[in-house]
């Protein structure tokens, strides 16, 4: 556990978003159930690089809380048969962690 190993005192925060890309569209797969659906696009920030305003980014504190967040993003995502696979796939994923250090 590389946290273990941090300076004492010092604490730590980590995000994650759960997006898919589907007909060229990106769709939160985080966002509650009933909400409604945003236009998110990709963004270029001077400072912070590749960005998607909107996206929902959840606090997590343990690898179970992040397995909880990939089950429940996966059961969003588009799925729908072809010749070759049942529930197949139709679109892509991106699952991306973010994680601040501050030193006391």
């Amino acid at each position: 556990d590389h946290f273990a190993k941090l300076p004492e005192g010092a604490t730590y925060k980590t995000l994650v978003a759960f997006m898919e890309i589907y007909n060229e569209q990106i769709r939160d797969l985080l966002a509650p159930a009933d909400s409604e659906i945003k236009k998110l696009e990709v963004k270029q920030h001077p400072v912070l690089g590749t960005i998607v305003p909107g996206l929902t980014e959840a606090a997590v504190a343990s690898g179970e809380e992040v397995l909880n967040l990939v089950d429940y993003g996966s059961q969003m995502r588009h799925v729908s048969a072809t010749a070759m696979n049942a529930t197949s796939s139709r679109s892509h994923c991106i699952f991306t962690f973010k994680t601040s250090l501050t030193e006391p």
